[in-house]
């Protein structure tokens, strides 16, 4: 199993695809739940629509799931398109994504606030 989706930004042309690749046995919580099929590596090939030639290159993040400890949204070197089109690897258990906007970062969310909240 696995997905892609994508979230464009209109206002100013920037873009991100995720793609999911997603073992039987780490989908539990999956409604509907993922039929048990063999789910293997795969490389997938993407174009990019017409009027979006502008875009030359897109970074990439990519993080795995299925063994935590090797990689969480570890940054990669750049993809070039060629013609718009371009083509990546896809491991199992990767969530990779895609994008135009470079300023993303790992995050830290650093110390929780304190709170007086109280719930029934």
């Amino acid at each position: 199993g696995g997905y892609y989706v994508t979230f464009a930004d209109p206002a100013s042309n920037d873009f991100s695809i995720v793609i999911a690749k997603i073992s039987h046995g780490h989908a539990p919580c999956v409604r509907p739940k993922f039929p048990d099929e063999a789910v293997a590596p795969e490389g997938a090939t993407f174009r990019l629509a017409a009027g979006m030639e502008d875009v030359k290159t897109l970074a990439v993040w990519r993080s795995n799931y299925e063994n935590e400890a090797e990689y969480l949204f570890q940054h990669e070197e750049d993809i070039k398109l060629v013609n718009g089109t371009f083509s990546i690897a896809i491991g199992l258990g990767d969530h990779i994504t895609v994008s135009t906007v470079r300023t993303a970062t790992r995050g830290n969310p650093g110390k929780i606030p304190a709170s007086n909240a109280s719930f029934p």
